[in-house]
């Protein structure tokens, strides 16, 4: 979930995947293995839906769900 690797899990994290998913920005592959929520191999909107419900404490856990 730390794409930026700030220490935190943040927006920034959430913008990063986003852009990354939109062809905007490309990732790193620490980057990437950071932005792979879901542990599925690939990185999605799901994703980013997850790292945003974390962000904004919709959920308490990142991971599959």
């Amino acid at each position: 979930g730390d794409i930026n690797g700030d220490g935190e899990i943040t927006l920034k994290d959430a913008t990063l995947l986003l852009q990354h998913v939109n062809k905007i920005a490309t990732l790193t592959d620490s980057q990437l293995a950071a932005a792979d929520i879901n542990g599925d191999g690939q990185i999605t909107l799901k994703d980013a839906t997850l790292l945003l419900q974390y962000v904004n404490k919709i959920t308490d856990t990142l991971g599959q769900n």
